[in-house]
């Protein structure tokens, strides 16, 4: 196989890759245009899908995502220690855990997370619903699959993955502290007074950009693969699947470039 055509098999799959946001972007649309048609139908259950999706996927999340906090919180204490001990600087800690935990980790852990928890969840249940002809009987009884089905997961998955990346932030800073304290012999005022001195206010703007953009794509993608769905029983594990590569793919590429994007405008 030859370099022109290796050139032209990625550059397709690349396009197919870049086409998955403009197929997202017209559900998002779609999805969000019926449910404010039929707000009015079935409001109270809605909100219940709602907030049955802040608690699957939110509320109980918590404890591995405390888990995750600590051990990342740890290891940045380590690398802050090591490298203080290295260049003698103090302000370090501050600007590993801003950079590290503030920026990338906090936003990236929990989507994934998410992508292995509640997006396979979604994706099955989807399929599992339109092989039992539920979607059908919504659309019997007048009821868009979207406005019940697709949009309050969207509002509560996007919702829980905010809540925990602050949930994460929070508990890596106290258990930074925490082990800063006994590691590395650092006053606790000093140790809060340097993280929050390196924060800047684009640092809070990508928070929130890149929760609400991983959030979209992680339930918005597996609604569609969950529908997608035509024949048998036997294609609930391969929309599945295919939602979780999607999904996967598609956070990493977005957190990368919002971080591309947030470094270039930042410090030129």
């Amino acid at each position: 196989m030859n370099m022109g055509l290796i050139l032209e098999l990625t550059g397709r799959k690349f396009l197919r890759f870049l086409y998955g946001y403009y197929e997202m972007s017209i559900f998002l649309k779609d999805t969000v245009r019926i449910y404010w048609r039929d707000k009015d139908l079935g409001s109270k259950s809605i909100f219940k899908v709602i907030a049955e999706q802040v608690y699957f996927t939110g509320f109980q999340a918590l404890p591995i995502v405390f888990v995750l906090a600590v051990f990342c919180s740890l290891a940045v204490t380590m690398q802050a220690k090591l490298q203080m001990n290295f260049w003698g600087d103090s302000n370090l800690t501050g600007v590993l855990f801003d950079t590290i935990i503030l920026r990338e980790v906090s936003t990236l852990l929990p989507a994934i997370l998410l992508i292995a928890r509640s997006g396979t969840a979604v994706a099955s249940e989807l399929a599992s619903m339109k092989l039992n002809k539920e979607v059908d009987a919504l659309w019997s009884m007048g009821i868009h699959p979207y406005s019940y089905i697709v949009f309050p997961r969207l509002v509560g998955g996007v919702a829980s993955l905010l809540a925990l990346s602050i949930y994460f932030n929070l508990f890596a800073i106290i258990f930074g502290s925490i082990f800063a304290i006994l590691f590395m012999g650092m006053d606790f005022s000093y140790f809060i007074n340097q993280i929050f001195y390196q924060i800047r206010s684009g640092d809070i703007s990508v928070f929130f950009i890149k929760n609400i953009l991983s959030g979209c794509i992680i339930f918005l993608v597996s609604s569609q693969q969950g529908l997608s769905l035509k024949l048998s029983s036997h294609e609930i594990p391969q929309v599945t699947m295919m939602a979780v590569m999607k999904c996967i793919s598609m956070v990493l590429f977005t957190h990368i470039l919002c971080s591309v994007v947030f470094y270039w405008v930042v410090y030129g």
